[in-house]
């Protein structure tokens, strides 16, 4: 999951998903924040696909998600962003302690949309990305108590 070849990182992630649940259940930290750190859109949507079929019987789904959680604000807006809220979502009511630092994300990217030119490509990627962040937050938010 940290080697310098993509494709070696994107192997990883799918053998410990062939592995599943229980066996794997001691990577999926390592897979969650390997997600966090990927830049490599290929490779990241990989690594979130994994993740996500890992979490569905993973025994320790808390802490990949507070490790997606602590991440996102470190995520590039939009795309990159948008798939660790892909991961909380997936989750449900089990990533409602993610909504505080989504609350935050959403303060400072409406912060940052006041001080843009609308139109602008940068807008546009904030606009797009405050979607997402403001649909994760209704997804979870009102996701049934397991």
């Amino acid at each position: 999951l940290k080697d310098d070849e993509w494709w070696v990182r994107v192997s990883a992630a799918y053998v410990l998903q062939g592995v599943g649940s229980p066996e794997a259940d001691a990577y999926v930290d390592e897979l969650a924040q390997a997600m966090v750190d990927e830049q490599h859109t290929m490779c990241l949507n990989h690594m979130t696909r994994a993740l996500k079929a890992l979490l569905k019987t993973a025994s320790t789904r808390e802490d990949a998600a507070l490790v997606v959680s602590k991440g996102l604000s470190g995520m590039e807006p939009n795309y990159i962003r948008g798939q660790g809220l892909d991961v909380l979502q997936s989750l449900g009511a089990d990533a409602e302690f993610a909504l505080p630092e989504i609350d935050a994300i959403i303060a400072a990217v409406q912060k940052d949309l006041a001080g843009i030119e609308e139109g602008s490509l940068r807008a546009r990627t904030l606009n797009e990305d405050l979607a997402k962040l403001t649909q994760a937050r209704q997804t979870i938010a009102e996701s049934p108590k397991p």
